[in-house]
């Protein structure tokens, strides 16, 4: 259907050059065997506004873009959003790195995979030591055959959305390093069964204090019943425990 010429109305995150942005987000548990393209970027993201500025360096060369990312499915969920890029200039750039902005510097390399690339992002600055890794996909459910160098998904958790990562506290970003070490060797670790309302209703295997549960995907099993894999992690010991939870 053609657009209506007389409909002059658009919200932030519409109109013809806005496109939807997808993407799996995942904790990094090993090195990569392989990674491609690295480079340097340097995102300010623009105080109480969904605009982020960003420059691109690739040795001598620069790349200088204005990027608005505004959610579509939740304002909480960071998954899916409506993406609109304009390129500057050099001299645009450096007129709107005035504005009140929060700086989060990364090197970016692409590393890849039998059915999708990986995006790998290293993070320096008050983000140092944190590593993540991103794969962008037409849809949040189709399939994906993961690498495994790849640790646990973290797709909906906002604290590692770029937003939230450039206006962590200090000891936000602590936390944060301690929470995600938690998860680099799970695999390794038995899973035990129990039910969701012995976990979540006070019955079975209740977190402690200093212990938080991260919801994991849905399994499904041969014969048709579907386990949710939970994470149960000591966050001041950094000792996870995988949980199995019949739903």
């Amino acid at each position: 259907m053609e657009p209506d010429p007389l409909d002059w109305m658009r919200r932030p995150g519409t109109g013809r050059y806005a496109r939807p942005e997808r993407e799996r987000r995942f904790l990094v548990s090993a090195d990569p065997p392989s990674r491609l393209g690295e480079r340097h970027i340097e995102d300010r993201y623009v105080t109480g506004t969904t605009l982020r500025l960003r420059h691109v360096r690739v040795g001598e060369q620069s790349v200088y873009k204005l990027t608005q990312k505004v959610r579509v499915r939740d304002w909480e969920d960071p998954a899916e959003v409506s993406l609109t890029n304009m390129y500057l200039s050099a001299e645009e750039h450096a007129l709107l790195c005035g504005l009140p902005s929060r700086l989060v510097i990364k090197t970016r390399s692409v590393c890849p995979a039998e059915t999708h690339d990986v995006v790998l992002d290293e993070f320096h600055g008050h983000l140092d030591g944190l590593r993540l890794a991103e794969v962008e996909v037409r849809d949040l459910g189709e399939h994906v055959s993961l690498p495994a160098w790849l640790g646990a998904e973290v797709t909906h958790d906002d604290r590692f959305s770029g937003g939230r990562l450039a206006t962590a506290t200090e000891r936000e970003v602590i936390d944060l390093l301690r929470w995600t070490s938690g998860f680099r060797s799970t695999a390794s670790l038995r899973l035990r069964p129990v039910r969701l309302d012995d976990l979540l209703l006070g019955g079975g295997r209740q977190p402690a204090a200093g212990e938080a549960v991260v919801v994991g995907h849905l399994d499904p099993e041969p014969r048709g019943q579907r386990h949710l894999l939970a994470q149960v992690l000591h966050l001041e010991l950094g000792e996870p425990q995988p949980v199995q939870v019949a739903v």
